[in-house]
């Protein structure tokens, strides 16, 4: 930021407009280390992280036709983690940073606003503080440290030199007005079940093997996220044949997920602003049943299709118009933030019947390893959609998350279910009461 003041980027202008304490637009990425976390330590740690992220230190702003993040001049501190996670921030109040750092036992965790940044952005700044937690713990780093640090890409050690880079919206760097628009959604059949209030969201862990759900994968020529996919598409078809069965298959609503996918290794850029778009492979389930290796090729050729270039470009197109719009452009703030919230919640989220986030790889250099026992990610709470699952991997280990406003655990219990009968043994860990949940149950044992 050359300036005091810069502009929310094509993503994270949808946020404010639809903040609430329902849309808490949160999501977090934690890490659970094996000795308690020293609270001072990473105090210190964070003062220092905050100055190598100038784009992040910073609070929102209204204007009188968009808001922009606005240098904050405060320090941020180290909150007391919860029970629950991605609750409520009033980052529109002055002052307010759109993340948190949040402690508890042996648990760090960063949540952050998607109006600031996605799930790359958090990773790289979660590893930065890591990073600088354990040269507070050890008292500096020693010169192997220092060059196994150097060598991962996503740890900072200083300000980095391309933070310009680091602060633009990609979106407009390849926005071509050119490319007509990519064509709208239909209506996706939604999970049932009573919806809780978000400051009692639910959060299920599934941590398997990566080696085990690699070798079920690559047996249909799959990737990971197809696998996952493929398998929560066959879960929601299972929910959906209970919940429909006395209803003709002509008035069923299609299955569709939404999958975010991160643009950086096709669309280079050095942006830690949100730079992704959500491809939404579907099911029509008003055609008939699907039986599991029916579903697998059906997701797969939508995503790799999905993820050409030139349709990538049409979906940006697409998500840009808002901003692009000369009416849209001139109209008061109070007017988008009306216009957004409509779209968002009438046809938005209810195009969707569910969503599945990978991050990726969560790897750290050998000083960290050392320090760090598990990663997870929870997605935003959604009380549309009720279930989103966040998906990370560490070492051997890959964890699902299901973030839940649902009081019912039926997606839970269908998917993993599924995974087990396949042979991966997920071990589970959570936040549900009393953890006597008789659905998930069989599942523990």
């Amino acid at each position: 930021m050359q300036s005091n003041w810069a502009r929310l980027d094509n993503n994270g202008n949808l946020y404010p407009a639809v903040l609430s304490k329902s849309y808490t637009t949160i999501f977090r990425l934690s890490v659970s280390l094996f000795e308690a976390v020293q609270v001072d330590a990473l105090n210190r740690a964070l003062a220092v992280t905050i100055d190598k992220f100038p784009y992040y230190k910073v609070h929102l702003r209204p204007g009188a036709f968009w808001y922009t993040f606005v240098k904050n001049q405060r320090t941020p501190h180290i909150v007391i983690d919860s029970k629950y996670p991605c609750t409520f921030m009033p980052f529109k109040q002055r002052g307010v940073f759109p993340f948190r750092v949040r402690a508890w036992g042996n648990t760090i965790a960063v949540e952050f606003s998607h109006a600031l940044t996605d799930g790359t952005g958090a990773m790289i700044f979660l590893k930065t503080l890591l990073a600088d937690y354990y040269k507070e713990l050890v008292g500096g780093l020693s010169e192997m440290d220092r060059r196994l640090f150097e060598a991962d890409e996503q740890i900072r050690l200083g300000t980095s030199p391309y933070v310009e880079e680091e602060a633009e919206d990609a979106f407009r760097r390849y926005f071509d007005s050119d490319i007509p628009d990519s064509e709208g959604y239909l209506k996706a059949f939604r999970l049932p079940g009573k919806r809780k209030s978000t400051d009692q969201y639910g959060v299920l862990t599934a941590d398997m093997s990566v080696a085990q759900l690699r070798n079920q994968a690559k047996m249909r020529g799959l990737s990971l996220t197809e696998y996952l996919v493929s398998v929560y598409f066959f879960a929601l078809q299972e929910i959906q044949i209970c919940c429909m069965k006395r209803r003709p298959r002509k008035h069923w609503s299609p299955l569709s997920i939404m999958v975010p996918i991160n643009l950086r290794p096709m669309l280079p850029s050095r942006t830690m602003r949100n730079f992704f778009l959500a491809l939404s492979p579907h099911l029509d389930t008003r055609l008939g049943y699907y039986h599991f290796d029916e579903i697998c090729p059906k997701v797969h050729h939508f995503l790799r299709s999905q993820l050409d270039y030139r349709n990538v470009k049409q979906d940006i197109r697409k998500n840009m118009r808002g901003v692009v719009h000369p009416l849209l452009r001139i109209a008061p703030l109070f007017v988008k933030n009306s216009v957004i919230r409509m779209v968002y919640r009438d046809q938005g989220e209810k195009a969707f019947s569910g969503n599945l986030s990978n991050l990726g790889v969560f790897s750290l250099p050998k000083p960290l390893n050392d320090l760090v026992k598990s990663v997870s990610f929870v997605p935003p709470p959604s009380p549309v959609l009720g279930i989103k699952c966040g998906v990370i991997s560490y070492g051997d280990t890959l964890s699902v998350t299901f973030g839940s406003l649902v009081e019912e655990r039926l997606l839970e219990y269908h998917f993993l279910s599924f995974l087990r009968k396949a042979g991966v043994r997920p071990y589970l860990r959570g936040n549900w009461k009393g953890e006597t949940n008789a659905l998930l149950s069989p599942l523990r044992s």
